[in-house]
């Protein structure tokens, strides 16, 4: 059997760490039962009895298709020289710098006046201890902001999210290829700026830098999910985003329960930054964004380059860097309020917010995928 008709029949040569106690039921068919819609801001579903679906220990591989599916396929090519995703070479790579997923953070997206502008709920589980990268004196330093409020459940319930993202991404390529036949998915390596002074001089308003010091404090990489080629042409750059079914019980203390998703309606605010710094370091025009769920298929998105928009990326990266430069000299590297509401008061910073939700309303939704691959199907959903 090729690897082409595994995807077509939705079934795997190999199941990574499949459970040895399957239980072979229709797990669709029982989540059905006890599940009711209501959409609220989000497409998520409510769970009459949450008792069904409740576990210790979700099963981040549930539904998890073997990377060796992808590499196979016809329609993808595997990188060739390239530094792999997740290696150790690749880590080394993102060292020192701000990387397309921390954007969002370095930007103050997350500050509580930030947040209400951007019709964000407030939640724990936006903030990571180490949420934000930002450079002075020439040295990179992670800051722990807010790492004080993070408890231990809060970081295993985010490494829960990361898991499964992670986990699930082979999922969505294989569900776009499925549904685009007639474009090819290229792996891709972690790309950077090489010269960040010289990038804003050939593609941005110069006058509006001319408070840095050193262009060099800023270092920008990012790593797309894949390159589409259409007839051999690059066309876009491809993100997935894999919500996990799995979020924190709030009857039962260090329990998850099973929350049955509908793929996002629309493009995330906060991941703007991210998509945006993705097409910078490629050179492309367009984002495909993907949002894939285990149960209920994937939405479909593109989102072309913006170059003004770029531009105030960059320009409050550097004036956040300058403003650490600033609050070094009499403060602590872990406080808390390092970047609460830095800029919540310039009118500039908030036009920069209001960019980032009229961009995220113009994503073309271009399609829904009703089904999507998946494997291991009768593994339990908690271990």
């Amino acid at each position: 059997m090729s690897a082409s008709d595994n995807v077509e029949n939705f079934k795997l040569t190999e199941d990574v760490n499949k459970p040895n106690d399957v239980e072979d039921v229709d797990v669709d068919s029982l989540i059905d039962q006890f599940t009711q819609a209501k959409i609220d801001s989000g497409p998520k579903y409510i769970i009459n009895k949450p008792s069904a679906f409740v576990g210790e220990n979700p099963n981040v591989l549930w539904r998890s298709v073997a990377i060796k599916v992808l590499n196979e396929h016809p329609q993808y090519q595997m990188g060739q020289g390239i530094v792999h995703q997740r290696t150790p070479e690749w880590f080394e790579l993102r060292k020192n710098r701000i990387t397309g997923s921390q954007f969002a953070n370095a930007l103050g997206f997350f500050d509580k006046s930030s947040i209400k502008r951007l019709k964000l709920k407030p939640t724990k589980t936006y903030h990571h201890p180490e949420r934000v990268c930002i450079a002075y004196n020439e040295v990179l330093h992670y800051i722990p902001v807010e790492s004080q409020i993070i408890q231990p459940e809060d970081q295993s319930v985010q490494q829960v999210f990361m898991n499964w993202g992670t986990n699930h991404e082979t999922n969505a390529l294989l569900t776009y290829l499925k549904e685009f036949k007639d474009h090819t998915v290229c792996e891709t390596s972690f790309k950077i700026i090489d010269d960040i002074k010289l990038y804003i001089e050939k593609n941005c308003n110069i006058e509006d830098f001319q408070f840095v010091k050193n262009f060099d404090v800023l270092r920008i990489g990012a790593s797309p999910d894949g390159i589409i080629l259409e007839n051999g042409v690059e066309r876009s750059v491809l993100e997935a985003k894999c919500p996990t079914p799995f979020v924190p019980d709030g009857k039962n203390e260090g329990m998850f329960r099973y929350l049955k998703r509908k793929p996002q309606d629309h493009v995330p605010v906060y991941y703007i930054p991210q998509i945006m710094a993705e097409m910078m370091v490629t050179g492309l025009p367009m984002c495909t964004y993907c949002s894939w769920t285990a149960t209920c298929g994937m939405s479909v998105f593109e989102i072309d380059f913006n170059k003004e928009y770029v531009n105030e990326m960059l320009y409050w990266c550097y004036r956040y860097i300058e403003h650490i430069g600033e609050y070094l000299k009499e403060h602590s590297l872990t406080d808390a309020e390092v970047f609460q509401g830095v800029f919540e008061n310039e009118k500039r910073y908030q036009t920069f917010l209001d960019m980032s939700l009229n961009i995220s309303a113009s994503a073309r939704r271009i399609c829904t995928v009703e089904k999507s691959v998946v494997g291991n199907q009768h593994s339990k959903m908690f271990l």
